[in-house]
């Protein structure tokens, strides 16, 4: 769902000046695709699936961004503490139906980045599974770039999102969505984020104000951004439903992470 920038940015000086009387909501901790439209077959061939079965038996639909044929970027939220090999899913679109362009693997290695903390506010949420064998690349299966070192985000630029997960903000758990959504997202400065939704957002995430975005279920999920259209600029870490209906959403800055990709993409 599109926002004009103008009213982006009146309603962040109102939202700045209120913040600092206000009790603000905090984050949650997995991130539906809120205000979203259906998605067409083979719009995002990057974007999979996958389910993580914690040793404790808690289950967690995450989704995650082919950037090899044999390896997903997710979040390290999404991905910890999996009891078991990861199932990875591409090539889907309705949730609840064999279309023929599935394709399943196995994950093989699951690497969290070292310095990312459970208990902390996200810093380094980032991840990497690496499958055992490679997807076949197909219409319906694809890879997209990583973006380049210099790209940064354009406040008050589009971005856009992806996911099955639940379609409405709620404490209780919904269902997932059963077709693919969609929905544009504003990016805004980290402080108009954490004004709105009452937790910093740290340095290497990325962050957007919107009446729609990722949450629970889009965990994992790719960001793509206006002004680098053919590359994951974005992981969907975070997202919170904050003052006046608006959603705001964090996001991994892929671009700050090259180095550590490359150094496992490198080694495989």
């Amino acid at each position: 769902m599109k926002i004009h920038s103008k009213i982006v940015a009146l309603g962040i000086i109102c939202i700045a000046s209120l913040a600092v009387t206000a009790k603000l909501p905090v984050f949650h901790s997995e991130t539906l695709v809120v205000g979203g439209t259906n998605a067409t077959k083979n719009e995002f061939p990057f974007l999979v699936r996958f389910t993580v079965l914690t040793a404790s038996g808690e289950s967690r639909f995450c989704s995650g961004t082919l950037i090899d044929l044999d390896l997903v970027l997710s979040s390290a939220t999404c991905a910890v503490g999996n009891s078991r090999p990861i199932t990875v899913v591409a090539g889907d679109h309705l949730l609840l139906e064999d279309e023929g362009t599935e394709q399943s693997v196995a994950s093989q290695e699951v690497i969290l980045h070292e310095d990312f903390n459970t208990t902390g506010n996200l810093e380094n949420d980032i991840a990497l599974i690496r499958l055992t064998s490679k997807l076949e690349n197909t219409t319906s299966v694809q890879v997209i770039n990583l973006p380049p070192e210099d790209l940064e985000p354009k406040y008050a630029s589009h971005g856009t999102v992806a996911g099955w997960g639940e379609t409405k903000f709620s404490e209780e758990e919904g269902q997932m969505s059963p077709i693919l959504l969609k929905t544009d997202v504003i990016i805004a400065d980290r402080l108009v984020c954490a004004a709105i939704g009452g937790t910093w957002v740290p340095e290497g995430q990325i962050c957007s104000v919107s009446t729609g975005g990722g949450y629970r279920g889009d965990l994992g999920g790719p960001l793509i951004c206006s002004n680098a259209p053919d590359a994951v600029c974005g992981i969907i870490s975070n997202s919170n439903s904050g003052a006046l209906t608006t959603v705001v959403g964090g996001y991994v800055e892929v671009s700050q992470y090259l180095a550590w990709i490359d150094g496992y993409r490198n080694t495989a």
